[in-house]
């Protein structure tokens, strides 16, 4: 049960988001069935109850507990999703293992919610297929919710300069009226009091201005006095300022009957003064005495006139924040004493922090070096109060777990240790601050989103030939860490005959076919390894090498009708299909049929094979389904068939061209369509889905041998009326389950019926233009560099880079009599060329070049495909 959670929380981090959740359209039925099953899951709370200033986001907690356990037995995977058909949420859902029953899910709200109330259901289905076809049992469930979103106010306050505390003598004259000011923008406001020894004048008033109280005690005899005056603000807003008057019936009198502290808790508290005397102006001794650890009044003991300082220090007693009240008792030996109450209001402070959540590992999960912050602020002007973290999980480091935090903030950075698990991980601490009484705690979603550390070649498959006038025995590679460091690593070969050279981050291979046998493809695989814990188990790189006992010196023509050519990246072989359901295999070097792959399909199209030469993988137009053969074995053999998410261009569009391309950004092996939808070639998942058709065309797909950058070019396909071409930045990480990177960089608008890039991706070809030539192009902005020079003839319909650099430009017709490959060198000199006579045009795209780069292979349009040998 804990596997098959752990499977469900995964998916429901994923799928969970506000409008989205996938899976709703097929709902109704599965509810149907599980409509009397006890609920698969149980939330605390099970309601969602939420009040949230507008454009602001709230947190929400729900614990969901599984119910009944043994409903998952046998299950493989549990697909979950949160149907928010409202957008309430955002796509941020965050799920945490507490036990394997219990999870914690934390949501937000969406900022861009309207004032007002949102209520309503989020459902809740846990589904047995992506597409939740079949539900288990008590799925779906229902999550209400009741958010509340009030509106943003305009600033309103009132407030006097001194406090509204008054006093006199009984029957002697008012004392000084008190002015109140009020701060607003945009608002009316009025002041009123039901205090019959308080009057106002200019009560009311619009925006910043004043009013001013005055005090008449002549009907009232000795005594405090107290209320408030209120002023309102004409959207709702409330301020109530204290009013005292203090009439003294004695000698001893004091200019304010009572003090009135309002603080925020732990930030600095004024102190304030009170002054006093005896009536008759005559001098004499005083003492003043509190009865309250937070509040000091000094000095202690005087002569008349006097003055006393009060001051409040909440961190006397550790106070919390609330309503606190004390006395401070006045004493003459001329005079009775006197009782000044003293009341202390503390505000709890606030705790904020730049963000409430910190993503470490960058991008792509592979950035470590740099850190993320976290700042804090707390609202007590210059006092600092101490800070700590709780709860920091083992992969995270911060570099500062404690230290002080005031109004000028607290910065602390994150990291992640080598410890932290691959993939996506969430976890929740603590930022703590304590301020004499009060604790505030303010919860924090720490995630890492990491990548598998890995050392890859440029190239993970590699093709040798020895004849007796040929050969190509001898390939550099590249080696690189995925994470940007200095790779670490070191190279075996399982063979004798290959013979392994280091220098730096170059790998050369270079093979001695001396010892064996004639008319043979001997195999070889290198692997890399590495003292790096961190990395895992690098791709292998494969090695084939064909030793043969004569050169091919003449072209050799099979009449047989195929429609797909693609030639094998390390074996001397090329696959050919007919659109039905076999593939036939042929060598190039003998021109002989080694083998064909029956029963794959109905209707087989586009070909593309792994770039170790491991899978070849077939389209099926009929089926809409992609063909998996194996390469590996003596015979190749079917292993698998998916079911495409999405239909192929083919198949809406006629003569539009199906095509398929297989990719390996990052060291993983991706299938890419030009129907948009990509494809993780060890398990058919589909990934996320590349607009390959932004305008409406179809498109020639080329990629660069480590996958990271992938070219679209818009078909000539007469359906099609507007094209263009562009370039795509990819990139593959195992965080989050695993995520598919894309980017586009550039676009252009043109045409043209192939495209074709180096392998190291530094040059790009195309048929693009409607001319006679094929064009150089620039990778990154897709800019014309040069044309190859002409050679006649009508536009260009294939183009393709060999493992040598060499470029090869296919022609659809030059003159009457004879359909032409020219080949180019890499600065774009015409090296050589050659004629197809008789046999029609070349079939668009249909033009393939050895693994070794030795043989061109193409198929014309009247039944006929041609092996062209090349040489060195």
């Amino acid at each position: 049960m804990q596997k098959l959670l752990s499977v469900l929380l995964i998916t429901l981090c994923l799928t969970a988001c506000g409008g989205g959740g996938g899976g709703g359209g097929s709902a109704s039925s599965a509810s149907a069935n599980n409509a009397a099953a006890t609920p698969a899951l149980t939330f605390s709370p099970a309601s969602i109850t939420q009040t949230v200033p507008e454009g602001a986001t709230s947190t929400i907690n729900i614990l969901a507990t599984v119910n009944t356990p043994s409903n998952f037995s046998g299950a493989t995977a549990v697909y979950a999703y949160v149907v928010d058909g409202t957008g309430v949420l955002l796509p941020t859902t965050q799920i945490i293992q507490n036990s394997p029953t219990q999870y914690s899910v934390i949501l937000q709200t969406a900022a861009t919610l309207a004032p007002g109330a949102h209520q309503g259901n989020f459902t809740v289905e846990l589904c047995k297929d992506s597409k939740c076809a079949s539900q288990f049992p008590g799925s779906p469930m229902q999550l209400p919710y009741a958010i509340q979103v009030t509106s943003a106010s305009a600033p309103f306050s009132a407030s006097a300069a001194m406090p509204a505390n008054a006093f006199m003598s009984e029957g002697g004259a008012s004392p000084s009226p008190t002015v109140i000011n009020v701060a607003t923008t945009g608002l009316t406001w009025t002041a009123t009091s039901t205090l019959n020894w308080v009057s106002i004048t200019n009560p009311t008033g619009s925006g910043n201005g004043s009013f001013t109280l005055h005090y008449d005690g002549s009907q009232l005899g000795a005594g405090q006095y107290s209320g408030v005056v209120t002023v309102t603000a004409s959207d709702g807003q409330v301020s109530t300022i204290p009013v005292a008057l203090t009439i003294q019936g004695g000698e001893l009198i004091t200019n304010s009957s009572s003090v009135y502290f309002n603080a925020i808790n732990g930030a600095p508290i004024p102190s304030q003064n009170i002054t006093f005397g005896l009536a008759d102006g005559a001098a004499d001794s005083w003492t003043i005495s509190s009865d309250s650890i937070w509040l000091t009044v000094t000095p202690q003991t005087g002569s008349m006139p006097g003055l006393a300082t009060f001051s409040a220090n909440p961190t006397l007693g550790k106070l919390s924040s609330g309503t606190y009240t004390g006395n401070a008792r006045l004493s003459s030996s001329a005079s009775t004493s006197s009782l000044i109450p003293v009341q202390l209001q503390l505000t709890k402070p606030t705790l904020s922090l730049s963000t409430n959540s910190v993503a470490l590992g960058g991008t792509y999960g592979r950035d470590f070096t740099t850190p993320q912050s976290l700042t804090l602020g707390l609202n007590t002007a210059t006092n600092a109060w101490p800070w700590t973290l709780s709860q920091l999980p083992p992969w995270g480091k911060a570099s500062a777990s404690n230290g002080t935090v005031n109004q000028a903030g607290s910065s602390v950075n994150f990291t992640a240790n080598a410890s932290a698990p691959v993939g996506t991980t969430t976890a929740i601490f603590n930022a703590v601050v304590a301020v004499n009484g009060d604790t505030l705690s303010t919860p924090v979603a720490l995630t890492i989103n990491k990548d598998q550390h890995k050392i890859l070649a440029s190239q993970t498959g590699v093709a040798f030939a020895s004849t007796p006038t040929w050969s190509r025995l001898t390939k550099s590679l590249t080696i690189s860490d995925n994470y940007g460091q200095t790779p670490n690593w070191s190279a075996t070969s399982n063979q004798s005959w290959i013979n392994i050279s280091q220098s730096g981050n170059t790998l050369t291979l270079s093979a001695d076919p001396t010892s064996l046998p004639i008319d043979t493809t001997n195999y070889a695989t290198i692997t890399l390894s590495s003292s790096d814990s961190t990395i895992s188990a690098p791709e292998p790189i494969k090695i084939a090498l064909w030793k043969g006992s004569t050169t091919p010196t003449a072209m050799t023509q099979i009449q047989q009708a195929y429609t797909n050519i693609i030639a094998d990246p390390i074996r001397p072989f090329v696959y050919v299909n007919n659109g039905g359901n076999s593939v036939d295999v042929y060598n190039i070097y003998t021109a002989q049929k080694t083998a064909t792959v029956s029963a794959l399909g109905t209707s087989l199209d586009n070909m593309t094979i792994s770039s170790n030469g491991d899978h070849l993988y077939a389209l099926d137009t009929s089926s809409n389904n992609l063909i998996v053969v194996n390469l590996m074995t003596p015979t190749p053999t079917k292993i698998n068939s998916w079911s495409l998410n999405s239909s192929l261009p083919g198949q809406a569009v006629n003569m539009a061209p199906n095509q398929i391309l297989s990719i390996r950004p990052n060291g993983v092996e991706i299938i890419l369509t030009n129907s948009g939808t990509e494809y993780l070639a060890s398990s058919g998942k589909p990934l996320a889905t590349i607009n390959t058709n932004p305008s409406s065309a179809w498109y020639d797909m080329a990629a660069s041998a480590d996958g990271k950058r992938v070219y679209l070019q818009g078909d000539t396909s007469p359906q099609i009326s507007t094209v263009s071409s562009f370039v795509y930045n990819l990139d593959y990480s195992e965080m989050g389950g695993g995520t598919l990177f894309f980017a586009q960089e550039a676009a252009i608008a043109y045409d043209g019926s192939d495209i074709a890039v180096s392998a190291d991706g530094s040059r790009l070809y195309s048929t693009a233009g409607g001319t006679s030539q094929c064009h150089q192009i620039v990778p990154d902005d897709l800019l014309l560099v040069s044309s190859l020079p002409s050679t006649g003839g009508t536009s260009p319909n294939n183009v393709k880079v060999g493992s040598d650099g060499r470029v090869y430009c296919g022609i659809t017709s030059s003159g009457n009599t004879a359909t032409a490959i020219w080949v180019f060198s890499i600065n774009g000199t015409l090296l050589t060329s050659f004629n197809i006579i008789g046999h029609g045009d070349l079939l668009d795209r249909q033009m393939a070049v050895s693994g070794d780069g030795l043989i061109v292979t193409a198929l014309a349009g009247n039944s006929v495909l041609s092996i062209i040998p090349v040489g060195p």
